[in-house]
């Protein structure tokens, strides 16, 4: 297939004044890579060398070389291939297929080596630590399977909710947590008893991925525009991403510093600091309906599958180092108190974001007060006088520390 290349910045910095985003560099190189119909879910070799594409609309994985960053090989016989897992220890991937099937792809040699057929259409897949068992969603039977690696044989099943999508595993392969679309919940099954704890999202709760060790799991709800950060060890949500445009894979980079959030209805990719989640001043415009993302190279490169236009785009000589920096210079600028005149809404806070070149610090919903940053490139007094001719503030002012005694009484 022939590939596209732009030399073309894509990359922005959200920054500055708070209007139009900020090229931050033109060294960025940029390229568009054909593949099948519908590409989602994407798998990187271990040694990085190839990139494996799942064209759901279609009967083949696309494989990318990653070197030339063109696709080199289609694995065929795979129809409408809808989610990865590695087999650990071993040099395999098992690929599950909406049409029923899962196959087990030797990644060294791109060969299915065994396949097998089943009687519901499947989802998403996870795996054991040791690769010898598998999870699979069956979707339309409200299910999850549980299934050998090796022989493919079904030993359990599992119910879960109502039109099941995602799958992730804790750390220690003794649970087990399944999106459900159409009912707004996770599921969290313990394996040996089978008995689930329900948490209520609301919105379409999709996708899961984890951070190595399996304790974090990040869970995209598309209709609520959210990422929810789940702790396995707790099995609560901890933290939740907001702010987002049709939410689709919530991926770590390799080094497990950045976190990358795919909108699907904006076709953008946002980055986060992976330790406090604050959002970072580097995003990037890519094709229709993007869903997919993979960071390669020491974080220096990005593939992204776009669903939309039956594509892959690449973007390397990245630097996401830089957008940690800046996001820790924004943070040092001078800081205001704004008191509202009712409880702070989330649009409120954004407007003043976008409008005056603020950020968001705190926010003291008991006291009805949020402390913001100054990032742009109003003064201080300039800020202030502004945020004075808003309808919704009562006032704003310097920022000094203010806490909230709670009576902790019996």
């Amino acid at each position: 297939m022939k590939s596209i290349k732009w030399f073309i910045l894509l990359v922005l910095f959200v920054a500055g004044s708070g209007n139009n985003a900020q090229a931050i560099s033109q060294g960025e190189n940029v390229k568009v890579i054909p593949v099948g119909k519908g590409p989602d879910a994407l798998f990187l070799t271990p040694d990085e060398k190839f990139l494996y594409v799942a064209n759901v609309e279609d009967s083949f994985i696309s494989v990318i070389d990653t070197h030339r960053d063109q696709v080199v090989q289609t694995i065929d016989g795979t129809d409408y291939p809808w989610g990865f897992t590695r087999l650990n220890g071993t040099n395999l991937v098992a690929v599950s297929g909406w049409d029923k099937g899962i196959d087990i792809i030797d990644f060294t040699t791109h060969k299915i080596v065994r396949s097998k057929k089943f009687e519901v259409n499947l989802g998403g897949i996870t795996s054991t630590h040791d690769g010898k068992t598998l999870f699979v969603v069956a979707t339309n039977t409200n299910k999850v399977l549980k299934i050998d690696a090796r022989s493919l044989e079904v030993l359990d099943e599992y119910p879960t909710g109502n039109g099941p999508d995602g799958v992730g595993i804790s750390g220690d392969d003794t649970k087990l947590y399944v999106t459900n679309t159409k009912d707004g919940t996770i599921y969290i099954i313990t394996i040996k008893t089978k008995k689930s704890h329900v948490i209520k999202t609301g919105g379409k709760p999709e996708l899961i991925h984890s951070n190595k060790d399996r304790s974090r799991l990040f869970i995209s709800n598309f209709f609520l525009n959210k990422v929810h950060i789940l702790d396995t060890h707790t099995d609560k949500i901890v933290k939740e991403i907001t702010g987002l445009d049709g939410p689709e894979e919530a991926v770590l980079s390799k080094s497990e510093q950045i976190l990358f959030v795919v909108n699907f209805n904006n076709s953008k990719v946002y980055t986060y600091n992976a330790n406090t989640y604050e959002k970072l001043p580097m995003e990037f415009q890519v094709g229709k309906k993007p869903i997919g993302i993979v960071s390669a190279a020491n974080d220096s490169k990005i593939y992204v599958s776009n669903y939309g236009d039956n594509s892959v785009m690449v973007i390397s000589n990245l630097n996401l180092s830089k957008a940690r920096a800046m996001q820790t210079r924004t943070q040092k600028g001078p800081k205001i108190l704004v008191k509202f005149k009712d409880t702070p809404q989330a649009s409120q806070i954004q407007a003043l974001e976008k409008q005056l070149g603020l950020k968001k610090v705190k926010v003291i919903p008991e006291l009805r007060l949020v402390t913001f940053v100054v990032t742009g490139n109003r003064s201080l007094d300039e800020v202030l006088k502004a945020c004075q001719k808003i309808s919704y503030v009562e006032y704003a002012e310097p920022s000094q520390k203010y806490s909230i005694e709670r009576n902790n009484s019996r």
